[in-house]
């Protein structure tokens, strides 16, 4: 009985049974896939998310420094209230370029060259500049693929299939030299 617990009364079975899967995935990403450490720099996408806060808990519980992305500047406040972030560890994604900047920017007010860890739920256009930020040894760990979903009811197939074509893909062989 020490693992079960009573629904909220307002959840349906479904949203009771899928709780717990945002806390386990960001579990498994940070500390066993992650292998995250105290000290160790974490950038976590779409922080204001369900998963994005359960991450932002574990990493200061572990005593991990973190670069966190949201997709709306009104969330920005949420995090630094909520999780004591500083406004310069947040990035509001507006376009990778930019990003790239952002990415610096907040690296050197944490003092480090990059992050160890990734938990990515973006993919596309953001992957790569997250990826070569990475300090030696990082981990990127993708938990998602918001940016190859559609928008609206219907999938645009032809729009999917572009960018399904154009998503981020690496190649083994300069990873091991």
């Amino acid at each position: 009985h020490d693992y079960v617990l009573k629904s909220q009364d307002e959840w349906s079975f479904a949203e009771a049974a899928a709780f717990p899967v945002q806390g386990l995935t960001a579990y498994y990403a940070m500390v066993s896939l992650g292998a995250a450490k105290k000290g160790q720099t974490v950038l976590i996408h779409s922080a204001a998310g369900g998963v994005g806060q359960i991450a932002l808990r574990l990493a200061a519980k572990i005593g991990m420094k973190v670069v966190a992305t949201v997709g709306s500047s009104n969330k920005v406040e949420f995090l630094m209230e909520k999780f004591g972030l500083d406004k310069q560890q947040i990035i509001v994604r507006e376009s990778p370029p930019i990003f790239k900047q952002q990415l610096n920017d907040a690296c050197d007010f944490l003092g480090v060259k990059g992050p160890n860890i990734v938990l990515d739920s973006l993919l596309g256009d953001y992957f790569s500049i997250a990826y070569k930020k990475m300090v030696p040894m990082g981990r990127h760990i993708v938990f998602g693929a918001a940016s190859l979903t559609t928008q609206g009811d219907t999938p645009g197939w032809l729009s999917l299939a572009w960018k399904f074509y154009n998503r981020p893909k690496l190649d083994v062989l300069p990873m091991m030299n």
